[in-house]
């Protein structure tokens, strides 16, 4: 989470407000430093966050682990004992921080580079107007529960029913004459001179990270809907449109082996003319001449039509 730290700017000395934000993980630490306005970040790796404590703290000796404890709980803006400046070096911001472990001085630095274009924006600025949209929500939601518990006292009461105590009773609830009233009334003393100290306090850091928590479970579930529907859509074209690669050759190979055969019915060798021609030479009889060219029609016995008339 975000939290609000005081820091001097180097060279003039003053004071500044910055937001600092830490995410670590078992192989990296990120460090991210904004001032609403720009925006810096270093990310290390263990490794790194140690050598570097080592060239800073050569007497010092501690446990791996009670180290990158001690350096990222140096970022903890509600400690008073940790000194902390920042002054630019190069292209570089490089982020001091100074104070005591096992009762010696112990210092780190931080060489923050200056943060992508969009990185303010979604380490942020995105958090902040998802949770304005949520509180938009949450008071439309109260609205109508307002207005439905009206109704239901008013009907309670067309039934004759009674409240016990009259301080209980309670105006119809108006919701433009409430807009009217909050704008009216000016707001609390420690909001107008720096809101980031509101804005950035434990409990309002609570409510962004279960928003942004409800922003990551609203994209996962709109990622599995997409894959769903595509499933879905190939599932309802039917098994044609759902041919493999392989059946694709598989195809190509049966279309190939047909070409090759029709191509060969077209090209017949040598031999198997030669193979055609004595199948036909033995069709044709044992003497080697066409039997059906040499056989004779049959001689028609002429009717001697005088004999039988008795001529």
């Amino acid at each position: 989470m975000w939290c609000t730290i005081n820091i001097s700017d180097e060279p003039n000395g003053c004071d500044k407000k910055y937001i600092v934000k830490t995410a670590c993980s078992d192989a990296t630490h990120t460090v991210f430093l904004c001032d609403i306005e720009h925006g810096f970040v270093e990310v290390l790796t263990q490794e790194d966050m140690l050598r570097r404590c080592k060239e800073l703290n050569p007497l010092v000796e501690a446990s791996p682990e009670r180290l990158v404890a001690h350096v990222v709980a140096l970022l903890d803006g509600r400690r008073d004992d940790v000194h902390r400046s920042l002054r630019p070096l190069g292209g570089v911001r490089v982020l001091a921080l100074r104070s005591k472990l096992v009762g010696l001085l112990f210092s780190f630095e931080f060489r923050l580079q200056p943060a992508a274009g969009d990185h303010i924006y979604t380490q942020v600025m995105a958090p902040i107007l998802a949770t304005l949209l949520e509180l938009h929500e949450r008071q439309t939601c109260l609205m109508k529960l307002l207005k439905k518990k009206d109704e239901e006292i008013a009907e309670y009461k067309i039934n004759g029913g009674q409240l016990s105590r009259r301080n209980l009773e309670t105006p119809v609830f108006d919701e433009q004459e409430f807009a009217r009233k909050r704008l009216e009334l000016p707001f609390s003393a420690d909001v107008v001179p720096d809101p980031r100290e509101r804005l950035f306090a434990p409990v309002v850091q609570s409510l962004i990270a279960d928003v942004v928590r409800k922003m990551d479970g609203c994209a996962a579930r709109a990622a599995n809907s997409d894959i769903g529907s595509n499933v879905k859509e190939e599932m309802q074209r039917g098994p044609e449109s759902v041919t493999t690669a392989e059946e694709n050759g598989v195809v190509n190979s049966v279309n190939s082996q047909v070409k090759t055969e029709a191509s060969e019915a077209h090209t017949v060798s040598p031999r198997k003319k030669e193979f055609e021609a004595a199948e036909l030479k033995n069709e044709r009889g044992a003497f080697g001449h066409d039997v059906m060219a040499d056989a004779k029609p049959p001689k028609l016995k002429k009717h001697n039509h005088k004999k039988a008339l008795g001529l």
